[in-house]
């Protein structure tokens, strides 16, 4: 079990340190797109996530990527972040893989109770350990804590709902919707 998950009860899934990020998403059956904007493409990948450590039905424990300036985001000038979205939306990649591995289905957040920010995010990657604090039908509740290298905290969002749904398939994978027949009405 992995130090940061420490307080975390249960064992994670054992394959998961042999399985890249690409696999996960494959067994998962989940897509997100994101846009370059230098090249105005959009990417069937998870940008965000560098790497999942563990994952469990009390949570996960992953390293986000983090860019200190909007260059790849925005066109130019550039800027520098306070908050670096690119790690916020590792976090919401990251609670609809677990969705998907351990409820069987994605979600999208539905609500933030606070986010609080520590001190400014490390170039490079942050470590994110996510604790699902209730499950109560289709609402999913986490904690998550991202931590430096250092294990120091940067920030931490409390209280995030996701709301887990079948039909968001559809939504992560547009070739699937696009097969699917309408039955004629009479």
């Amino acid at each position: 079990v992995l130090e940061v998950l420490k307080d975390v009860p249960g064992e994670f899934v054992s394959d998961v340190a042999t399985r890249n990020v690409e696999q996960l998403v494959q067994s998962a059956s989940v897509i997100l797109f994101v846009i370059d904007f230098q090249t105005r493409n959009a990417m069937r990948r998870l940008e965000a996530i560098d790497g999942i450590e563990g994952i469990c039905a009390e949570g996960m424990a992953l390293r986000l990527r983090t860019h200190p300036t909007s260059e790849r985001l925005l066109p130019a000038p550039v800027m520098s972040w306070t908050t670096d979205p690119l790690a916020v939306d590792g976090v919401f990649q990251a609670l609809i893989l677990w969705c998907r591995e351990q409820r069987g289905a994605p979600s999208l957040p539905s609500r933030l109770g606070a986010w609080r920010q520590f001190k400014a995010f490390p170039p490079g990657t942050v470590r994110a350990t996510v604790r699902v604090r209730e499950v109560e039908g289709a609402a999913i509740t986490s904690d998550v804590d991202l931590l430096d290298e250092a294990g120091e905290v940067v920030a931490k969002l409390e209280g995030c709902v996701c709301t887990i749904s079948p039909s968001l398939d559809r939504a992560f994978h547009p070739e699937a919707a696009a097969q699917q027949t309408v039955a004629p009405t009479a």
